[in-house]
């Protein structure tokens, strides 16, 4: 008997905790079914009060507590299947959240710090062409090439096109002011011969933009590297192109990244007669030569100065020789010995 009363007593907990357990699961549903039950006692005693003509308020509280129990049962249902709701779209949103971040962690390639290189003080020398100068650098004479862009030049009496253009405006940019180099940071820094690459900037302005600005340069092929200023000077180029500046005003010109190749410039040929007589006895030798040169005005008793071409054909059309007193080693470009010649 005492075995059978325990055997009760623990079904008895056991099923005490378990309506606590649905209770504290369930609360608003059984507080819902606790208003229905009032509410069902109440109606039930007041109904029997009216037939027995009693007045009796107690049915009628037990009926409005039942009524606010089960609205209040009801209200805390609907509460708390939101609150779910919002919970689980919150904690969806989260996984995708945490997902997409990771998905985008092993799309997105981890990018090193670009350490960006500092600018160095030049000493200008020479200009050489459109593209290329004489520095002093590091104490040290060097010849500088332009980073990333290339301009027409003059090689083995060959000129091309806008080649004096872009010298002469390269000149503009950089004589008399200050001079600093910029080495991109994964480029090499010397070419094959052993010339400087970088970026030029006369008074802080980039002179590779402003050639390709003004449509003097041709933007050069680029590699792998992710050099600094190529948006720039991408952008430049194509504003060069739209307004067709310069090397952009002659129709296929730049062919294949290129500038078309020249054709060799004919030079006026000097051409010599000797004639010589020998008498017998060998006593007198005379030899006379003679020169088919081009019409040249005769060289002034005192040299003349010009400030450049435009100045000195105005007074020479066809330039001045070497051994004439208005040559001047800087204007003649491409060594020949004539400063200033027409193409």
């Amino acid at each position: 008997m005492k075995n059978l009363k325990t055997k009760e007593i623990i079904i008895l907990v056991l099923i005490l905790f378990f309506l606590l357990f649905l209770i504290s699961k369930f609360f608003g549903f059984f507080v819902f079914i606790l208003g229905i039950i009032l509410f069902a006692i109440g109606y039930r005693s007041y109904k029997q009060n009216v037939r027995k003509n009693k007045k009796k308020t107690t049915s009628k509280i037990l009926i409005a507590t039942g009524i606010i129990i089960a609205l209040g049962g009801c209200g805390n249902m609907i509460g708390s299947n939101e609150e779910n709701t919002q919970s689980t779209s919150k904690q969806v949103k989260t996984e995708n959240v945490q997902a997409d971040d990771e998905e985008a962690k092993t799309l997105t390639p981890v990018m090193p710090e670009r350490k960006k290189e500092e600018k160095r003080n030049v000493k200008l020398l020479k200009v050489v062409d459109g593209d290329t100068i004489k520095v002093l650098y590091n104490g040290k004479e060097e010849t500088l090439h332009y980073l990333l862009i290339d301009t027409p030049n003059t090689r083995n009496s060959c000129t091309q096109p806008y080649a004096k253009d872009a010298t002469e405006r390269n000149e503009e940019l950089v004589l008399g002011k200050t001079l600093q180099i910029k080495f991109e940071q994964d480029h090499k820094k010397r070419d094959a011969d052993g010339a400087l690459i970088a970026y030029v900037f006369a008074d802080d302005i980039l002179v590779q933009k402003k050639l390709l600005d003004e449509g003097y340069a041709l933007l050069t092929a680029v590699d792998n590297v992710s050099y600094e200023y190529l948006d720039l000077f991408t952008k430049a180029q194509q504003n060069a192109q739209k307004q067709k500046l310069n090397i952009w005003s002659k129709e296929n010109y730049v062919q294949n990244n290129t500038f078309k190749k020249c054709k060799p410039v004919k030079k006026e040929q000097t051409k010599q007669e000797q004639t010589s007589s020998d008498d017998d006895d060998h006593n007198n030798s005379n030899t006379q030569q003679t020169q088919n040169t081009p019409a040249q005005e005769p060289a002034p008793a005192q040299p003349i100065y010009f400030s450049n071409c435009t100045e000195l054909r105005a007074t020479y059309p066809n330039g001045v020789p070497s051994d004439h007193a208005a040559y001047q080693p800087k204007m003649d470009r491409d060594k020949d010995g004539t400063a200033c010649e027409q193409y």
